[in-house]
């Protein structure tokens, strides 16, 4: 499937940075959960489209990792958050999943957007979206959202009661995101450059998270692994 290109690294306790970066200075909202778990998915072969490829086969695997997170909690919901502009190539390529009397059953929450002056520039936005199976694996199939370079990507697990205050919830500011965390089950957050993500579970290790991701990963798209445990 990936013409012995692309292998998929999972490794222990060594993603704190990418956490940090939506984290106040000094914060204890983490202490809770256990050590992390990072994947990411490289490409064996320099070329110039060593990029395209890894951030292709991401996306591939994005929806089925998001399923496996959800899968941890008989109980949990997991809420995607997007922030990024808002434009064709950027969020307003996930709009198509929003509507409610479409086929789509996930709930979502965008705040009020408003562009009132004539100008070229796209406007910054966020949307929330509750992940569904089959929602997402459209939204993550090529001709859904764009994965635009640029675009912050998160997500929790919380419990059904907190779903309808969380999906409104600003976590990509600091502040919110510190009195949040306390409440969740899991939090996730990808790169910057979308090639992967990094995984905080208050229920699961990173080396059982390891496992347990190593083998849906094997099991469903035969990609190479190479796990790094603390």
């Amino acid at each position: 499937m990936n013409g012995n290109k692309i292998e998929i690294e999972l490794s222990v306790g060594e993603c704190k940075d990418i956490f940090s970066d939506y984290l106040l200075l000094d914060s204890e909202a983490t202490s809770g959960f256990n050590k992390p778990l990072s994947m990411f998915a490289t490409n064996r072969q320099d070329s110039g489209e060593e990029w395209w490829l890894t951030m292709k086969s991401f996306r591939i695997l994005w929806s089925s990792v998001l399923g496996f997170i959800t899968e941890l909690s008989d109980s949990g919901v997991s809420l995607v958050y997007f922030s990024g502009l808002m434009m064709d190539e950027g969020l307003l390529s996930i709009f198509p999943y929003l509507s409610i009397e479409s086929k789509h059953k996930g709930r979502f929450f965008i705040p009020r957007l408003c562009k009132d002056v004539q100008s070229n520039s796209p406007i910054t936005g966020r949307v929330c979206l509750e992940y569904h199976c089959n929602d997402f694996a459209e939204l993550a199939a090529p001709s859904g959202f764009k994965f635009f370079p640029g675009t912050e990507i998160m997500g929790i697990t919380v419990n059904e009661a907190l779903v309808k205050d969380a999906i409104r919830k600003d976590v990509f500011n600091k502040d919110t995101l510190e009195q949040l965390l306390p409440k969740v089950d899991c939090w996730w957050v990808c790169d910057s450059d979308l090639e992967g993500m990094a995984i905080l579970h208050k229920f699961y290790s990173g080396n059982e998270l390891a496992q347990k991701l190593q083998e849906e990963v094997l099991r469903k798209f035969g990609y190479p692994i190479k796990v790094y445990r603390d």
